[in-house]
């Protein structure tokens, strides 16, 4: 196994609520200042639960952070619950706004490549609180390697193999090799062996195959009538469920569908098979959590320091609507972030949301010690992108600076530190 690998370097991405999805209890309106776009979708605030779909593209199966930018009118919070492709993800807390005012909620989820529509709901238990008012959903890749997912190659030596099922050599598999003539056959199966998970819960399972079928008597290359082939998935022994995998137009061309799972703790086995038909080859498995534990903290906080010519600037792409630029250009300007902490002394995943219009360069420095990172461009000085590099922190209270000597460094929107697996 091996970990994860990185998501396509692309900034993040806007959608407007007034192009969303709205129930009957939400409406479009442009009578608040500050929204982006042309307007923002007002609930009805009183009596009844109110939805609203944001419908996504991703380049890649991976983790985004997802931000949503809205008003609440009222004193109180509300608790909104979370929805991902019409199943329950979690719920997230909306404070109360000032008069004026938008607010952000965010947080980092495992999204598949392609559509996605994540659904915010507002419960009609709102009582007091008035109308939600939401602007617009960003959805930020994380670029680069998270080492909160674990790839499992088929052709591995601990996974079975049964009846026809065999391993093959393929330079463009994920291991250079994949597992072909499952199925066709109850006891053609391939079982992967140690999938193993921290905790019992519901696991994002990205399942990489090729399938290149082709109808007809003579099954030839230029055959139109592709075929999605078929396999049944059994989890520890349970009871076996069909899945579709579609054609890949070629057997050395690779996709994957996402599949949702409850494992248990520890390790598990995941047997594809089918008794009928060929199932597609298999190449691996990725194992993610649906959702990441993570501190978050904004560049312009007040408990920040900013010398020379670092300064802040509002961007309403950037979390809180601020960043920090002026970084770099001589080694006065600088941005440090104080009290950064973690539950115990290690390596972590720290990612960092940043804007350049060009590449860039910075030093961090993680209690004093230093490391160049470089930063691709996020096509714009207003628009973030995301960096994720490896940090060593003391148990406690930290500080991690930015800066450059000698040319400009990125602004900076803020971190954010991954606590649900530490690096050793």
């Amino acid at each position: 196994m091996a970990p994860a690998q990185s998501v396509v370097p692309e900034p993040e991405r806007r959608y407007e609520a007034e192009y969303a999805s709205l129930d009957s209890g939400f409406r479009v309106e442009r009578n608040a200042p500050g929204f982006s776009g042309v307007g923002f979708a007002q609930s009805a605030g009183s009596g009844q639960a109110d939805s609203i779909t944001f419908v996504t593209a991703t380049a890649q199966d991976g983790f985004y952070n997802m931000r949503l930018r809205y008003t609440l009118q009222g004193a109180s919070p509300v608790t909104a619950q979370v929805a991902l492709n019409g199943s329950a993800l979690n719920t997230t807390t909306l404070n109360a706004s000032a008069a004026g005012q938008w607010n952000d909620t965010a947080q980092d989820i495992f999204l598949a490549a392609g559509i996605n529509r994540i659904t915010f709901q507002v419960p009609a238990s709102s009582g007091g609180n008035g109308a939600v008012l939401t602007d617009c959903l960003d959805v930020t890749p994380l670029n680069g390697d998270t080492g909160e997912s674990t790839i499992y190659a088929a052709a591995s030596s601990q996974n079975k193999l049964s009846g026809t099922a065999v391993i093959a050599s393929d330079p463009y598999a994920y291991s250079g090799a994949y597992v072909g003539y499952v199925g066709n056959g109850a006891g053609n199966t391939l079982q992967f062996n140690g999938v193993t998970v921290p905790s019992s819960a519901t696991y994002a399972v990205v399942v990489g195959y090729a399938n290149a079928d082709r109808g007809g008597a003579s099954g030839g290359s230029y055959n139109l009538n592709v075929i999605d082939r078929g396999a049944y998935l059994s989890v520890n022994g349970g009871q076996a469920q069909p899945y579709y995998f579609r054609n890949t137009f070629g057997w050395d061309s690779y996709r994957s569908i996402v599949l949702n799972l409850a494992l248990a703790a520890g390790a598990n086995t995941l047997t594809f098979g089918n008794p009928n038909a060929y199932a597609p080859n298999f190449d691996h498995l990725e194992v993610a959590p649906l959702t990441i534990q993570t501190a978050s903290y904004e560049a312009e906080a007040s408990n920040n320091k900013l010398t020379g010519s670092a300064a802040i600037v509002s961007d309403t792409f950037a979390s809180g609507e601020k960043l920090v630029t002026g970084i770099g250009n001589g080694p006065g300007n600088k941005l440090t972030f104080q009290n950064i902490q973690a539950p115990s002394a290690g390596t972590y995943s720290m990612v960092v949301y940043f804007a350049a219009e060009q590449n860039l360069t910075a030093t961090v420095a993680t209690n004093g010690t230093e490391q160049t990172v470089s930063f691709p461009s996020s096509r714009s000085s207003t628009l973030v992108n995301t960096q994720i590099i490896k940090v060593p922190l003391i148990g406690g209270n930290n500080v991690v600076s930015f800066s450059n000597n000698t040319a400009a460094a990125p602004a900076i929107d803020k971190i954010e530190i991954l606590l649900d697996k530490q690096k050793e």
